[in-house]
């Protein structure tokens, strides 16, 4: 793992957390005894819940557009498209969970994407998940400033992303 920018700063690295390599997520031994890695379908089942739930920005319980309700109310861009994470932060994060823009590291060695990079801002949460179709990629779900629902993509395990844990 390392730190966005490799930040020596213990705020910086409290705040943000760590970006892994899928390669540790991988090994199951990252967290501790009584939690794990969310799987893809572990991170189905939470959006599942979620939009039955009327978590969706606008209410209504079918189509996903949840990103409103788990990203914080803090750190991200704005945004002018109705529902996005960016538009109107203080209706962010009605479920606790607190979803921040990390950003990524990608293999190369660059940084990218979090709330403070002009470019744009992005949280990315590996899954434990692999890619059966390509294995060199994992799972991953992710918030975007700009959009209204969580996003699912496969990405080279060789990118830093952050984790999120559930309990057994």
């Amino acid at each position: 793992y390392c730190f966005y920018n490799i930040s020596t700063s213990s705020a910086e690295q409290k705040k943000w957390g760590a970006l892994y390599y899928w390669y540790v997520v991988g090994t199951n031994k990252l967290a501790p005894v009584g939690w794990h890695v969310p799987s893809d379908s572990d991170w189905t089942v939470l959006e599942t819940y979620l939009i039955d739930n009327g978590f969706n920005y606008d209410g209504t319980t079918n189509g996903n557009k949840i990103a409103k309700s788990i990203a914080a109310k803090t750190d991200w861009q704005i945004s002018n498209t109705t529902g996005a994470v960016g538009n109107y932060l203080n209706d962010n994060n009605k479920t606790g969970f607190s979803a921040l823009p990390g950003g990524f590291r990608a293999p190369g060695g660059s940084f990218g994407f979090r709330g403070d990079d002009i470019v744009a801002c992005y949280g990315y949460w590996w899954c434990v998940s692999e890619d059966v179709d390509n294995m060199s990629a994992s799972w991953n779900r992710f918030l975007y400033v700009g959009y209204s629902y969580l996003g699912r993509s496969s990405d080279l395990k060789s990118f830093g992303m952050s984790i999120r844990l559930i309990r057994n």
